[in-house]
């Protein structure tokens, strides 16, 4: 832009200015509701380990057109954007919760990460050496991370961190976190325009960390410093070390509304969204029985507490591995990952000791009829011979417990049909 264009463009009213600085700087896409699997991915582990990128269409020519400009354009950006640096030390793998939950990440190029000095907020995480062991023959990436992440998905990030437990038990009192609240600040010479200290008031100090108070629970080792009162600091660190809920009601009805939600999402015919959001219900109850407050919560509330959240849990599962099972025969990438996934986790939660030591839920006939029908329909449509005893006895089972059930009937005969192909 020439300096006589500039000194046009500076004639402009401020409030036209900083409407251009945000058409030009701050065009980031909102962050998709679901998740869609590319269809020409063949290997899943090398999937997993990829981000989600957060789309936008910012051309940044403009930051380049004066001091003036310069200093007026990358105001509005970092204030309106309001990014996020995450780092972390390795040893988990973050890539794939980040993946799982398809969090939008503006770069991961580490020299872009470490270079830009517009953050209002810089989130590390610091995992000690023994936890990187449990992944070493895994496939997905634990190398550290340097990201740049828009504060708007700040509570999905923190959905993530709540996952760690289900990939490590005790995550949350293992994980070091320390937060910054305007880390820019701590420079010589402030990349803002106007003062640091009357943006980052209290009220907006607050509405940063709000996602963290809202999502984190259970989390012993948060350090926040930075441009923050000392007051909103402590409350928070207090807040996210608390244990998981105990109110056994609480629990309940949440997952009693998710699981119904997702039955919603379902009879409008939203199959993929009631399947992401029985599929998030079920990674909680996983979490929850994972987490450290579990012994507590099930002393103090008893066998009734677990098996009704058993059933939960089981019902979900069995809706989970419906909805993949249609997937698979539909040729949907990853389908039968996710379908096997459920199947297994249906399956484990009704051994002993699972839930409880000693204990053992088990579900109603009918619901052990759809379990075993399903069982034998998953392991027809992947198609191993080697699984055809297994299939058979499966089917066999659904159909002794329902009788009069036409689907059941016809997989029955469809599976005695594979069989008899194969003699």
């Amino acid at each position: 832009m020439a300096s006589s264009t500039s000194a046009t463009f500076l004639g402009l009213p401020r409030e036209i200015r900083n409407k251009i600085y945000r058409a030009a700087l701050c065009t980031f896409e909102p962050r998709p509701s679901t998740t869609h699997l590319p269809s020409n991915v063949s290997v899943a582990p090398s999937f997993l380990n990829q981000l989600a990128i957060a789309v936008h269409d910012i051309d940044t020519s403009i930051l380049l057109a004066s001091k003036q400009i310069h200093q007026e354009a990358y105001d509005v950006m970092v204030k309106s954007n309001r990014f996020v640096r995450v780092t972390t030390s390795g040893g988990f793998p973050l890539r794939l919760l980040l993946n799982h939950l398809r969090v939008p990440v503006v770069t991961e190029d580490k020299e872009s990460v470490d270079n830009f000095k517009g953050y209002v907020l810089s989130v590390t995480l610091t995992f000690p050496k023994e936890v990187g062991q449990a992944f070493q023959d895994t496939p997905f990436s634990v190398e550290p991370c340097s990201l740049m992440l828009l504060s708007r998905d700040m509570d999905v990030f923190c959905d993530v961190l709540m996952d760690g437990d289900t990939h490590l038990p005790g995550f949350g009192t293992k994980v070091a976190i320390k937060i910054a609240v305007a880390p820019g600040s701590l420079l010589s010479s402030s990349p803002y325009e106007d003062p640091i200290s009357e943006f980052f008031s209290e009220k907006t100090q607050q509405a940063l960390l709000h996602p963290f108070c809202n999502r984190l629970r259970g989390f012993k080792r948060v350090k926040i410093r930075g441009l923050v009162s000392r007051s909103i600091a402590e409350a928070v660190e207090g807040e996210l070390a608390q244990d998981t809920t105990s109110d056994a009601e609480a629990i309940l009805s949440k997952f009693q509304n998710m699981k119904g939600e997702g039955q919603s999402l379902f009879r409008s015919k939203q199959t993929e969204a009631a399947n992401l959001k029985w599929m998030d219900a079920a990674l909680k109850i996983e979490q929850l029985h994972e987490s450290s407050s579990w012994p507590v919560l099930t002393e103090k509330s008893g066998e009734p507490f677990v098996a009704r959240l058993a059933e939960l849990y089981f019902l979900m599962k069995l809706n989970i591995l419906q909805i993949n099972l249609t997937n698979m025969e539909k040729g949907i990438p990853f389908a039968d990952i996710l379908a096997e996934d459920a199947l297994s986790m249906a399956l484990r939660s009704l051994k002993r000791d699972y839930w409880l030591p000693e204990y053992r839920w088990q579900p109603t006939d009918v619901h052990k009829a759809k379990l075993q029908y399903r069982r034998a329909l998953f392991l027809r449509l992947e198609g191993d011979p080697e699984s055809i005893p297994t299939a058979v006895f499966a089917i066999k089972n659904a159909h002794r417990l329902l009788p009069d059930d036409a689907g059941i009937a016809r997989e029955r005969a469809a599976i005695l049909a594979w069989r008899d192909s194969t003699v």
